[in-house]
């Protein structure tokens, strides 16, 4: 994906304070990228930001979740992984060369972005472009269109990292016939429950939910990370005491996503009472 080299170029007019990881798949386009660099630091001879060059593909990215700051590719046109330049035919691609997917390049982007996190995306295939950044947990925050790219017409998506999606749980605390309930949180004991629940589903590859056989969910993320108390409420009519919980959920998921799971867990409850909760308000 880094092709020429030229965003990394480009970040280097911008002094120092970040740290750009260019990656390649090809070894020999990276290590031609790495003289380049080397040589313009050496002409310049002031402050540049920090650039690694790494083998990688940005279909299967080694990045963790979550730390990315910037995430910028120049696209290839789909279907091919040529980029001379960004031509559509695809009559130069030998048998052995798979096609670029849109789709995969953009959940590695989407998953390793910081909630928060900017990606700029540019490609001259602006259709395959726009189709491949839906239903992602991110909202398109501008577009540039119009690019000349060498000769083609292309367009640049700007997209910002959503923050992760909650949901809130409203439940009574005690029964009608207990007086007055001690004062509890139920933070873990919700979680714990909820976790039960949904323990058999997760995240995909492309970030889509999928269910799992019990006997083979090992390493499943936890799609709810964690539970907090955040609002109680006592009712003098019924004296009743009412407690609000909020559920964290994964930063991936899209708001469709948490609405399943948050239903799946209220089901769950309803079926599986919890000791200390009388039910939903």
């Amino acid at each position: 994906m880094s092709g020429e080299g030229t965003v990394e170029i480009e970040a280097t007019d911008y002094g120092g304070g970040f740290f750009v990881i260019a990656g390649e798949k090809s070894e020999s386009v990276a290590q031609k990228n790495r003289f380049r660099l080397a040589r313009l630091k050496n002409s310049k001879g002031k402050t540049m930001p920090l650039v690694d060059m790494v083998l990688w593909d940005a279909q299967n990215l080694p990045i963790r979740s979550d730390v990315v700051d910037v995430f910028v590719a120049d696209l290839p046109f789909s279907g091919s992984q040529a980029k001379k330049h960004q031509t559509p035919t695809t009559s130069t691609k030998s048998s052995t060369e798979q096609a670029l997917d849109y789709r995969s390049v953009m959940v590695n982007a989407v998953r390793s972005l910081r909630s928060g996190g900017k990606a700029a995306l540019i490609s001259a295939d602006t259709k395959a472009l726009v189709h491949s950044v839906g239903r992602l947990h991110w909202r398109t925050s501008d577009i540039i269109q119009k690019i000349n790219l060498g000769g083609l017409n292309a367009q640049v998506l700007i997209m910002d990292k959503l923050e992760p999606c909650y949901k809130d749980l409203s439940v009574w605390i005690g029964t009608q016939d207990t007086g007055s309930p001690p004062v509890k949180d139920l933070s873990e004991i919700v979680l714990s429950q909820a976790q039960q629940c949904i323990s058999n589903i997760s995240l995909d590859e492309l970030l889509e939910i999928k269910e799992y056989v019990i006997d083979s969910k090992q390493g499943i993320t936890p799609l709810v990370t964690h539970v907090k108390l955040i609002d109680e409420y006592f009712h003098t009519k019924s004296q009743r005491l009412s407690h609000c919980y909020r559920m964290f959920l994964d930063s991936n998921l899209t708001n469709n996503q948490a609405k399943f799971v948050e239903k799946k867990i209220r089901k769950f409850l309803l079926e599986h009472p919890v000791e200390g909760i009388s039910g939903f308000r």
